[in-house]
C-alpha cells in the first residue's frame, strides 16, 4: 500500500491512504447502522434520527481517548 495515494493540486495536500480507508471505515459503518435501526426498530423514523448522532460521538470518543492515551504513554 502506497502511503500517499495522490496529492491535492494547488495546495499541496497529501491525501494518506490510512486516513482515507478510516473515513471510509467509519461512512460504512454508520450507513449499516441506520440501516439496522430502520430494520430493526419498532419506529424507524424517530430511532434512525435518534441513532444518528451515535457515530459522532464515537468519532469524538476515539479521536479524545486515542490522544489521551497518547499523551499517557
Amino acid at each position: 500500500m502506497h502511503p500517499i495515494l495522490f496529492t491535492i493540486p494547488g495546495i499541496d495536500f497529501p491525501v494518506r491512504s490510512f486516513g482515507l480507508m478510516v473515513a471510509a471505515g467509519f461512512l460504512l459503518g454508520t450507513w449499516i447502522l441506520g440501516k439496522l435501526v430502520a430494520r430493526m426498530s419498532r419506529n424507524p423514523s424517530k430511532d434512525v434520527e435518534r441513532y444518528g448522532a451515535l457515530p459522532v460521538w464515537v468519532l469524538i470518543g476515539v479521536v479524545l481517548g486515542a490522544r489521551a492515551v497518547y499523551v499517557i504513554v
